[in-house]
């Protein structure tokens, strides 16, 4: 995935445990607005880091295939993840780290109006040990509007 061109994140408080990478992917958002005048970005949150993805323009079905990387410091931090269309919140959704599996690949929708945002998150040097009999990895988890993670659901 190509890198994208956002400012450094601010510097995490406290000893970094790991590395959270995110891919965000793609959005299928919908809106009563015109779609000239979309412009769909996502924003991240982690402890005191921020991150956004590249803004999109004249879509609704943005793809960003865009990677990011997180100092973790807690397995307590949650990362938030709002979308936008231009200067309105379309949908937030809120991933724990302490669900993730080290070294694996999780893939996440989130909530948007009308649609859902896909991602894709490894933690790096932190997380659960992966058990042989955990399935999952095929699953992609579901994150509502108010943050709730729907295991294993792979509904649209």
């Amino acid at each position: 995935p190509a890198a994208a061109p956002a400012a450094a994140p601010a510097a995490p408080a406290g000893p970094k445990i790991g590395t959270l990478e995110v891919v965000i992917d793609k959005a299928n958002m919908k809106n009563s607005d015109a779609v000239a005048i979309c412009s769909p970005v996502i924003e991240m949150k982690l402890g005191t880091q921020t991150q956004r993805t590249t803004q999109k323009t004249h879509t609704l079905t943005p793809e960003w295939d865009e990677k990011f990387t997180f100092d973790v410091i807690k397995l307590t931090d949650r990362l938030v993840i709002t979308a936008f269309l231009g200067e309105n919140e379309a949908g937030e959704g809120t991933l724990l780290l302490d669900t993730l599996i080290e070294g694996k690949c999780t893939y996440k929708g989130v909530a948007v109006k009308g649609g859902r945002l896909d991602l894709e998150l490894k933690a790096v040097g932190f997380g659960k040990e992966e058990k042989e009999d955990e399935d999952g990895g095929d699953w992609m988890d579901f994150a509502g509007e108010d943050g709730e993670i729907i295991a294993g659901s792979d509904e649209d």
